[in-house]
């Protein structure tokens, strides 16, 4: 699968789900796991109420087909500015398109977790001021997303947390 060009905005419609967070790991990939659940090799949840195994095309692109209605996908996550992170989902012919700036995102939490067949389920809490998450629309311009999104993953919490203390810790505070 060819990686969805960030531009490509479309209808908006999907739901988040992180990719395994490991020291060298790039920024891209941290981002990715902390916000859809997506990593190399990894299962997650997809569209909300399906699975897929996920697969890492190279930095911050991941893709896969969902087990239950065999539905492709795509996740593109890039930086386009210091610690600016536009990551943009596909799956069957809607498009979401969200920035996830970490200059000001205060704090990461994964809570209430529960297993699932092959990942657990986590809400993903950003704190942070309005704006600090974002929807990105097909104009360019943003609006403000809640900052409580549902992931499904197989990557482990402390590689989840890791992930979000190696992105809160390397990008400053603006």
């Amino acid at each position: 699968m060819r990686p969805l060009p960030i531009l490509a905005l479309l209808p908006l419609i999907a739901a988040v789900a992180p990719a395994a967070a490991q020291e060298d790991a790039p920024m891209v990939d941290l981002v990715a796991a902390i916000v859809i659940g997506f990593g190399a090799d990894v299962t997650a949840m997809v569209g909300g109420d399906q699975s897929a195994q996920v697969v890492r095309d190279g930095p911050g692109s991941f893709s896969g087909t969902t087990n239950e209605a065999g539905i492709d996908f795509e996740f593109l996550v890039v930086e386009t500015a210091p610690c600016v992170f536009d990551g943009t989902f596909a799956l069957g012919g809607n498009i979401f398109a969200m920035r996830f700036d970490a200059a000001v995102i205060e704090s990461i939490g994964f809570e209430a977790p529960v297993e699932e067949a092959g990942f657990t389920r986590y809400t993903v809490v950003l704190e942070g001021p309005e704006g600090s998450v974002s929807r990105l629309l097909r104009d360019g311009s943003t609006e403000p997303m809640v900052n409580r999104s549902p992931i499904g993953t197989s990557i482990a919490l402390a590689d989840l947390e890791a992930a979000a203390e190696t992105v809160t810790g390397t990008c400053p505070q603006s």
